[in-house]
């Protein structure tokens, strides 16, 4: 029988469910406690385990699962709710934990992460830091947008979760069209008519109607050399 994992991530600890032995077990959320959750669940071979996204809670761990040669998938804490109160599993203000992150695993599959590396991650914590500091003084109506509880405190995620967002991009062509998506989001999301509009929008910079609140430096890439790597 397919094994899929549920866990839900605390600050402090985790709680991991196997949907085939129908088992709860509580692992300490640090270095001890991710090592022996690896060594367990070495036993049971799983074709997939789910976290809830709990603003970083879960990222060591997830990391360690995913060097282990585990298929994880960290998921937006809202699609396992609306899956749980579609089975009527959930009450509005009932908790998520996991067994029913299990359970969600199990007939939806989501996708796997692709792989993170220390690199990424302080890169992307860099990015997050100076965009919320720029809309701290610049843009404060931005912040309640991204605000969310985890365990009774408030952060702002700045960064989308779930699969598929970190790539490697080394042919040119396909960076430009990667930037060109991104500077397209918010007319996609009906938030201005022009790519240009978007204040925050590095199209501005480029467009020569001001600077951008984060400058992209324009570097000189040897396209031989970057296609010799794809």
């Amino acid at each position: 029988m397919t094994t899929y994992i549920g866990i839900d991530v605390a600050k402090r600890f985790f709680d991991l469910y196997d949907l085939v032995e129908e088992k709860h077990q509580r692992f300490e959320n640090n270095n001890d406690g991710i090592t022996a959750c690896v060594t367990h669940l070495g036993t049971r071979a799983p074709a997939l385990i789910v976290l809830e996204s709990t603003g970083g809670y879960e990222m060591n761990l997830a990391i360690e699962l995913q060097g282990g040669g585990f298929s994880v998938a960290v998921v937006n804490p809202k699609r396992i709710r609306d899956f749980a109160r579609a089975s009527g599993q959930l009450a509005k203000t009932d908790r998520i934990d996991a067994r029913i992150i299990a359970e969600y695993a199990a007939p939806l599959q989501p996708p796997p992460q692709g792989v993170w590396n220390k690199h990424i991650r302080a890169i992307k914590a860099l990015v997050a830091r100076r965009v919320i500091a720029d809309w701290q003084e610049g843009a404060p109506q931005m912040l309640p947008r991204l605000r969310v509880v985890f365990g009774g405190k408030t952060a702002v995620p700045f960064w989308q979760a779930g699969g598929g967002f970190d790539r490697n991009l080394y042919e040119m062509a396909r960076v430009r069209k990667a930037i060109e998506y991104i500077e397209y989001n918010p007319v996609r999301r009906g938030l201005v008519s022009e790519v240009t509009d978007w204040r925050w929008s590095s199209a501005r910079a480029r467009a020569g109607k001001g600077d951008a609140p984060i400058l992209i430096n324009a570097i000189e890439f040897d396209h031989e050399e970057i296609n010799g790597h794809t």
